[in-house]
């Protein structure tokens, strides 16, 4: 399909943009939803996040029966005894009371009726459901616990914290409080513990309480992130990792997370967005056990659950571009049909009738545009009687008959006085000048400054040998300048005449001549070029400069019976062809001290036509 119409281009860059715009509303319309959701999402995790913290907390308020262990002179009596002098049989007692204050703690259960025992079902009610096993090891290698945290109480002992565990180190003044990383029993993967461990002294025997609990029980306090498609959490302490659901795919690093993720109170989200990603951190327990949970949450997860929404809102927008574009093509081709007729009149121009009138009466654009037409035509016809008038006056100021007459003359006057040099030197200046004057023939109407020169230095060449005034002249142009367009052939005619009406008529009062001084300046300002040509001549009356010079109310009024001032009229009307009304003309002079000749034209080619004679 070829877009050779501007209905048929209209209409596909009204496609491609609405297509373009549809795409990008589409593909910045969640980030923008972002930006403006952004508070309201947050906000809705953050609260999830308080409540998930909450909830760890209540589970882990049963430890403060490790503190209460801890302040307890009747444990501490019983270890005394037990690592005392007394018999086998009296340590047993002993152990038994000592195992009085290492109970489990069961919470959340339903303890009546038909769900009695039944922790699954009691959590389905919104019962927070935990398994607290309360033990103890010394530092003299024993463990106790009581029959139901046998199971827990190997677990521990087997892992590879508590081989690894220094427990010499700890005493009255160095104490150990941890949360230790969660524990998976190595004959039963599914089977995990999360321990808290708090150190006394009894005598000289160093004391580890220990509140395990079933890690199942607090993973299910998680469950609400995975509605929210969350499953990058960490559960930290002290910096320590204890449990990360990802593993070593997860994307929390705690060590790069600011300092204020660590300042919040209990159960205060703190939040970090760190490029397409959303932290958050918060406090579970106390400050002092500093228990937290940490999460890593993509903008993409936030945004998930509007995902259909923003599949019907791109329908939604798909449908009203559609509907847009189509009533915008229709309107436009009323507009456009307007636009298919000024292109066909057009048409006729190009192929060489000129009898054509536009009719469009609307006071829009178009009817402006028409109107316009119906003048820039008048003005073309008026231009190409100009140009008529023009291209005969260019061809009869090209070669001076008078001129060349005058030339051969010298160069036979110089050949019989056997002054072979000079033959050649005007012979070779004549042949120049006859080159750079054919090249009219080609309508080449602008040349730059070097070459205008050097024909100028051609024919100043010849006036030496014809004139027999002794004349002065240079031509004066900044380097950077040589090679600036000016029509061509304007200089020329004005030094002509500089020498045939100044310079040749100016006498001192012996009647002898005076010698002669033509300067020629050529130089850039702005966005113009200046060109100045000043003799030293007889000068000019008013009068007639008025009638030469003067306003171009009438420019061919002075010249109809004066062939002598062709070069003059020819040198103005060319230029009011090529500028109309963006030149200035002017003429400055003094009887007896000199005449100076002042153009000003635009630079760049401004002109109607370029330096190869097509349309500027």
């Amino acid at each position: 399909m070829r877009f050779n119409t501007v209905t048929k281009k209209s209409v596909l860059v009204v496609s491609i943009i609405g297509l373009v715009v549809l795409l990008a509303i589409n593909m910045l319309f969640p980030t923008i939803f972002y930006s403006v959701m952004e508070p309201h999402l947050i906000k809705q995790v953050k609260s999830v996040v308080s409540s998930n913290a909450l909830r760890l907390s209540y589970i882990w308020r049963n430890n403060l029966i490790l503190h209460q262990i801890r302040l307890s002179e009747a444990l501490k009596d019983l270890v005394v005894r037990y690592y005392g002098d007394g018999d086998g049989g009296e340590r047993e007692d002993i152990k038994e009371e000592l195992l009085t204050f290492l109970p489990t703690i069961k919470s959340g259960r339903v303890t009546t009726g038909i769900l009695s025992g039944q922790s699954d079902i009691a959590s389905n009610y919104g019962y927070i459901v935990s398994t607290h096993h309360i033990m103890m090891f010394t530092s003299e290698g024993d463990f106790f616990y009581n029959g139901e945290a046998e199971k827990a109480a190997r677990v521990l002992a087997g892992s590879d914290w508590y081989k690894s565990f220094d427990m010499t180190v700890f005493d009255n003044e160095n104490e150990f409080f941890e949360y230790i990383p969660v524990i998976e029993d190595k004959d039963d993967p599914g089977f995990r513990i999360a321990c808290k461990v708090d150190s006394f002294q009894a005598g000289g025997v160093t004391c580890f309480g220990v509140d395990a609990v079933d890690f199942e029980e607090i993973l299910a306090q998680f469950d609400e992130f995975s509605e929210f498609g969350i499953d990058d959490y960490k559960i930290i302490c002290n910096d320590k990792t204890i449990y990360s659901n990802l593993g070593e795919r997860s994307r929390i690093n705690i060590e790069e997370y600011p300092a204020y993720m660590s300042q919040g109170g209990q159960y205060e989200p703190m939040v970090w967005t760190e490029g397409d990603q959303v932290n958050i951190e918060a406090l579970c327990t106390y400050v002092r056990e500093n228990y937290r949970v940490a999460l890593n949450i993509p903008k993409s997860t936030l945004l998930a659950p509007y995902e259909d929404a923003f599949q019907y809102f791109q329908l939604f927008l798909g449908a009203i571009a559609l509907i847009l574009i189509v009533a915008f093509c229709v309107t436009l081709k009323g507009m456009l049909n307007r636009l298919v007729r000024l292109d066909r009149e057009m048409d006729r121009i190009r192929s060489g009738d000129y009898n054509v009138t536009l009719s469009d009466k609307s006071g829009d654009e178009l009817g402006s545009l028409a109107n316009t037409f119906n003048m820039m035509l008048q003005k073309i016809k008026e231009d190409m009687k100009n140009e008529e008038r023009m291209q005969y006056s260019l061809m009869v100021s090209a070669i001076d008959p008078h001129y060349i007459y005058n030339t051969l003359n010298t160069i036979t006057a110089l050949a019989e006085l056997s002054r072979n040099e000079d033959v050649v030197t005007v012979n070779k200046a004549l042949i120049a000048t006859l080159k750079d004057r054919l090249k009219m023939k080609n309508y080449k109407t602008f040349d730059t400054v070097r070459a205008e020169r050097e024909a100028l230095e051609q024919y100043m060449c010849i006036q030496r040998f014809l004139c027999h005034y002794e004349i002065f002249y240079t031509f004066s142009v900044p380097d950077e300048d040589l090679d600036m367009q000016i029509p061509k052939n304007i200089i020329q005619p004005l030094v002509e005449n500089s020498i045939k009406h100044g310079i040749l008529c100016n006498e001192d009062e012996a009647g002898e001549p005076k010698r002669g001084v033509i300067e020629v300046f050529v130089w850039r300002r702005d966005s113009q070029i200046c060109i100045e040509i000043s003799d030293n001549g007889a000068g000019i009356a008013r009068d007639t400069l008025d009638r030469f010079f003067g306003s171009a109310r009438e420019e061919s009024a002075g010249y109809e019976n004066d062939m002598e001032h062709i070069g003059v009229y020819n040198v103005r009307m060319r230029l009011k062809y090529l500028y109309q009304e963006a030149f200035q003309f002017l003429v400055e002079s003094v009887i007896g001290q000199g005449t100076t000749v002042r153009i000003t034209i635009p630079t760049g080619g401004n002109g109607k036509m370029d330096t190869d004679g097509g349309t500027g």
